[in-house]
């Protein structure tokens, strides 16, 4: 201890291990201790702590520590959120059944129901596991996308996605009601990319309720933006 009553600890620094030499040699031959006070660890312990937190790094920090909404408003935007997508997916089907763009090949509909259910098996088989949503996010939307090119090119097309955009904006929303991660990215991309565009190339509503869906659209967009921190939270 010295005079002051503190125990030194001791550490090595590259210089001081052998001066004469360059720092990339230093360390070779060790010469030189220097002491570090105690009280100094302590108060670089006690800085560190403070930066951390109780529980650490978290890069999400609750949305009251900067003055946003409390968790009751995110809870209500995310069910907001979630039955809007039930209630459009709802909205589109019924839509398709009324103009008829449910029309075609006989099998169209079959493999729509088909390929949704080979992606909720995906889904479920990656929920709560090591794996990333990523995977099973980047599905969903890849085959919606494609649906929307074979719209495009083919009558049989059209009809596939009038039924499979309905089974993925309601499979979506159930998967935000659920706080599934992959939910997330699929519900964004769905009111701000290819949700409009099936409700104004496929769905053949009148223009009021296309008017009525795109405000829709906005306000989800926003709210899926501003609860985006503590929907990937730790649960």
């Amino acid at each position: 201890m010295d005079r002051r009553g503190f125990e030194p600890t001791w550490e090595w620094t590259g210089w001081d291990l052998n001066p004469g030499l360059p720092a990339c040699k230093a360390g070779d031959l060790p010469l030189i201790y220097r002491p570090r006070r105690a009280h100094s660890v302590a108060a670089q312990m006690k800085l560190s702590a403070g930066i951390r937190g109780p529980t650490g790094l978290n890069a999400y920090p609750h949305p009251w520590d900067e003055g946003a909404m409390g968790r009751a408003a995110d809870r209500a935007l995310r069910w907001f959120v979630g039955l809007s997508l039930l209630a459009g997916g709802l909205v589109l089907l019924a839509g398709a059944i009324e103009f008829g763009t449910l029309g075609g090949p006989i099998w169209v509909i079959p493999l729509a129901g088909v390929v949704a259910a080979v992606l909720a098996i995906l889904t479920a088989a990656a929920e709560g596991g090591p794996r990333s949503p990523i995977l099973p996010a980047s599905a969903w939307i890849v085959s919606v996308l494609l649906g929307i090119l074979w719209a495009r090119l083919d009558s049989a097309g059209h009809a596939f996605l009038s039924g499979y955009a309905a089974i993925v904006a309601f499979g979506t929303g159930i998967g935000i009601l659920r706080r599934q991660l992959w939910a997330w990215p699929v519900a964004l991309a769905s009111v701000v990319g290819f949700g409009p565009i099936v409700l104004v190339l496929v769905a053949q509503l009148p223009t009021a309720a296309v008017v009525a869906g795109f405000a829709l659209f906005l306000v989800d967009a926003v709210a899926l933006l501003a609860i985006h921190r503590s929907y990937f939270e730790p649960r």
